[in-house]
């Protein structure tokens, strides 16, 4: 009896490990050979449709995060699509042309809302920046390609003004704009953050880009479009991955710092 009990025992264990090197073998091929689908965002377009948009964290996974946190705190509804350049389409504006710069508590629940003045302006500066994940910025896994269809972040030339201490500043100072590439570009490869692809509806990029009219801007770098098409809601797929809240920086304020710096360069000047 206790000669069966013992072979019984031997079975039941043989069939436990047997049964925990199949579980380990198909967990290691899932995760070798079965890769999980990257995040999608679906974009509606009021009066042309839908454009879909995989999402490719393994090139830029904080600006990934950063897009995925700011669609779902619904920071684009009602946004627009403002111009275009010789690059792409500018997307993400105000109607007005002007930048909304995103605010913490919008990526991170664990931060409230600033309180505001009498005049409706936030006592506290809670706006933000992330890192740049480009080559340039010492950030190597990005070799996304600026090409047709691509999407990738619009930074500021803060060093254009001479002042060569702004390059780092320049090279962190995304927060949201978007450019949407109708053509191939590769002298932005290495210098932007690149980190998504139109996967459908590329033909209604094509519509907006061929046949938006424009008009004059105060920004001659972009033709602004007469009618700018409005986004009504940017929906996130993430296939039930949670992407983390994004690592930011401290919001730079070019302005500001321009007028301490020309101050302080009259002031040298008088003593001389």
């Amino acid at each position: 009896m206790k000669t069966v009990l013992k072979n019984i025992a031997l079975v039941i264990i043989s069939l436990l490990l047997i049964a925990a090197i199949v579980y380990a073998i198909y967990g290691a091929c899932n995760y070798y050979f079965i890769k999980t689908p990257n995040p999608e965002a679906v974009v509606e377009l009021e009066n042309y449709g839908t454009i879909k948009i995989e999402l490719y964290p393994e090139y830029a996974p904080n600006t990934v995060a950063n897009f995925i946190k700011l669609a779902e705190a619904g920071y684009y509804n009602g946004k627009v699509i403002y111009g275009k350049d010789e690059l792409g389409l500018y997307f993400g504006r105000n109607e007005d042309g002007e930048v909304d710069v995103p605010t913490l508590d919008l990526i991170d629940p664990s931060v409230e809302k600033p309180e505001v003045d009498e005049e409706g302006n936030p006592k506290t500066d809670l706006r933000y920046e992330i890192p740049g994940e480009f080559i340039s910025n010492g950030f190597d896994k990005n070799t996304l390609s600026h090409e047709q269809g691509v999407i990738s972040m619009i930074r500021y030339d803060f060093a254009a003004a001479g002042v060569s201490t702004l390059a780092q500043y320049s090279n962190n100072s995304a927060t949201s704009q978007i450019r949407i590439m109708t053509g191939n570009f590769p002298g932005l490869n290495g210098l932007y953050a690149a980190f998504g692809r139109i996967v459908e509806g590329y033909d209604i990029v094509e519509k907006i880009a061929n046949e938006g009219k424009t008009k004059e801007s105060e920004d001659t770098s972009i033709l602004e479009f007469e009618n700018k098409p409005k986004i009504t809601s940017v929906t996130i797929d993430t296939h039930g991955i949670d992407y983390g809240i994004p690592e930011t920086e401290e919001y730079f304020d070019y302005q500001t710092f321009m007028t301490n710096y020309m101050s302080q360069y009259v002031k040298s000047q008088q003593a001389q």
